[in-house]
């Protein structure tokens, strides 16, 4: 019996010896280990026991060992009549889809639920055959794990909550992206240094344009394509530019066109008008816009009301001075001091574009000029052709706009071939402002032996300009208005206006009668005192050196009236030439001939801004400077000046 014990106890010995050898622990658990041998791996129990024929979780994971006590091989395998998916390992895969079958909580597939991959709007999705998808939530799918975003389509080469997904759905990059704010916007990085650049990004599921300088495409358009403040695409409609002959305009794909509104393309504003043009070389709502139409759109002036004055400033006191400026569609002149002294509008005169820039630097230097300069126009030479057609309604502009607030017409108002139409529409333009208009007469209007006939042409010259003056009792005009010999004062500026008639002889329109000679000597050229000056008009020239031979037949003794004049004679202004001509008449006196036009006869309406000449005189009695602006003339001839106080001798030294 005891031997029988003694083999026994060595048998078992023997035996756990070979088992230990055989199939050592390869992973200790806090419930268990694991075992591997020949046949495979099986699972220790805590109670020591083999696992088999059973389902058993370990560490969250579900195994199931077979009858012999090993774990299944991956790849799908039937237990107990349900298929499930085991994975290397051995755990079953739960809760996930595995080759078109919903995998359960046990993990048993799910024949009932079956689901595939389907392209639909904005992407790809994983629908089942009830056609319902994933929205906001994770899956994994063939072992692969996918986001799907509230459209239902998988991420897909965007960036979600910091992870990247490539094309196909994987999220295997390690590095993050975030957003982040710089002083030009907002920029999109990752933990590697990269920054998204000239590309369009899909981030949460929305998507973003970032320009070549890696900022955010915010508050407008970029690439044709439009976006909110926040860098959403607002529409599928695409933008582009269109030019025609009236300028530069932006639209859409719909049919869409910017118009009376700022918008910002490629990182620039524009303002397009009502008409849907961009705007340019002006303010708009404050905002400077250059030449090529773009804004800075920061920094705003507005107006100011100072006790001088209305200005142009921004906040940090600076402002608009010695310019025009165009303001929101209406143009503005400031002074030096910055002080808004002219709004400039055409509403009613129907002036020609190419006049305005001129008639703006004119009005300017005006402005600027202050209040010791008296300022009148001179006309001279119109001839009634159309040419002539565009000077009235200037003439009318700068009389009522400006502080000229007299234009002397030179004679000539029409060619030798007289005719009714052709001095009424010439002379029509200029009624509404007739009661400043004072006219000298010429050669051409001497068309009629019969001088004053009521059906003449100087007979309508008088009807329309002088007779108010003349018949009315209160009327400065002295003289004989109704022979165009006369002069009125400026008594404030002590200054006498004087018009003579070089053609009033009627059988000679060169020649000049004894009896206006004996005025002119015995009362038009007799001034108040010494101290006044006299300024003198007249169609003819009267410099006696002149070799032009169609002058005054009696200049010699004109200009020697004129010389004796008690006072300073500021120059006597005439016409008749059609060309420019100054000279010092007797070492007394200006002489100055203005041109009435480059091409009068030859040159076509609406090809040249050198029709009718308008000239601008200025004069300052206390300095005795003259200048002479032109409207209608070469830039470059537009401006003449001299100082009838000061003899050209003395110029010299």
């Amino acid at each position: 019996m005891k031997k029988a014990l003694a083999f026994l106890i060595l048998i078992l010995a023997l035996a756990t010896v070979s088992v230990t050898v055989s199939t050592p622990s390869y992973a200790a658990t806090s419930k268990g280990a694991w075992h591997k041998d020949k046949g495979g791996v099986w699972f220790e129990k805590p109670n020591g026991k083999r696992a088999k024929n059973q389902w058993i979780t370990i560490d969250g994971k579900r195994y199931y060992f077979n009858k012999k006590g090993y774990r299944l091989k991956a790849g799908w395998r039937k237990v107990k009549d349900k298929f499930y998916y085991f994975q290397k390992d051995g755990h079953v895969d739960t809760l996930q889809w595995r080759s078109g079958y919903w995998l359960t909580k046990s993990g048993a597939r799910n024949k009932n639920r079956r689901a595939k991959w389907k392209n639909i709007t904005g992407g790809k999705t994983f629908m089942e055959t009830s056609g319902r998808y994933p929205k906001n939530q994770w899956l994994t799918i063939n072992g692969k794990k996918y986001y799907f975003g509230i459209d239902g389509c998988m991420a897909s080469s965007e960036w979600y909550n910091g992870q990247w997904f490539s094309k196909n759905g994987s999220s295997s990059y390690k590095h993050k992206g975030k957003w982040v704010k710089i002083p030009e916007g907002k920029a999109f990085v990752d933990t590697s240094g990269w920054q998204a650049k000239s590309q369009w990004l899909r981030i949460n599921e929305k998507p973003y344009y970032f320009d070549q300088d890696g900022i955010m495409a915010a508050s407008g358009w970029v690439n044709g394509r439009q976006f909110d403040k926040n860098g959403a695409l607002v529409s599928s409609y695409k933008g582009k530019w269109t030019t025609d002959e009236k300028g530069k305009s932006f639209g859409d794909t719909s049919g869409w066109k910017a118009k009376s509104q700022w918008v910002r393309i490629d990182k620039k504003w524009y303002y397009f008008d009502e008409e849907g043009y961009t705007k340019s070389s002006c303010f708009q709502s404050g905002y400077w816009i250059d030449k090529n139409g773009v804004s800075e759109y920061k920094d705003p002036f507005s107006w100011v009301t100072t006790d001088e004055g209305l200005m142009y400033q921004k906040k940090d006191g600076s402002h608009l001075a010695q310019t025009w400026a165009r303001i929101d569609d209406a143009d503005y002149y400031f002074r030096a001091d910055g002080i808004c002294s002219f709004e400039f509008t055409l509403p009613e005169y129907e002036i020609k574009p190419y006049f305005i820039n001129q008639i703006k630097t004119v009005v300017g230097e005006l402005e600027d000029e202050g209040d010791d300069w008296t300022t009148f126009l001179v006309v001279t030479d119109p001839h009634g052709t159309l040419n002539t057609q565009h000077s009235q309604n200037i003439v009318r502009y700068l009389l009522d706009n400006t502080k000229a607030d007299k234009c002397f017409i030179l004679g000539d108002f029409t060619n030798m071939e007289y005719k009714t139409s052709q001095f009424t529409a010439y002379t029509d333009l200029l009624l509404p402002c007739s009661d400043k208009i004072y006219p000298a007469i010429g050669n051409h209007d001497r068309v009629e032996r019969t001088y004053y006939s009521p059906t003449s042409q100087i007979q309508r010259i008088y009807d329309t300009f002088l007779k108010d003056k003349a018949e009315d009792p209160d009327s400065k005009l002295q003289g004989f208005p109704e022979k165009y010999y006369y002069y009125f004062d400026d008594e404030e500026r002590k200054l006498r206006y004087l018009v003579i008639n070089t053609s009033d002889d009627e059988t000679d329109p060169y020649e000049m009668t004894e009896e206006q000679l004996d005025w002119l000597r015995n009362t038009a050229t007799v001034l108040p005192d010494t101290d006044w000056n006299l300024i003198t008009f007249g169609h003819l020239p009267i410099d006696p050196e002149d070799p032009y031979p169609n002058k005054s037949l009696r200049c010699e003794e004109v200009s020697t009236i004129l010389a004796n004049t008690q006072g300073s004679l500021v120059g006597y202004i005439c016409g008749h030439v059609h060309k420019d001509q100054y000279t010092y008449v007797k070492n007394s006196f200006y002489e100055v001939v203005l041109n009435c036009d480059k091409n009068t006869h030859t040159r076509l309406v609406d090809r040249s801004p050198s029709e009718q000449v308008i000239t601008i005189i200025s004069v300052n009695t206390e300095t005795g400077d003259v200048a002479l602006r032109r409207i209608g003339y070469d830039p470059a001839d537009r401006l003449k000046s001299y100082n009838y106080m000061v003899f050209p001798d003395d110029e010299d030294e």
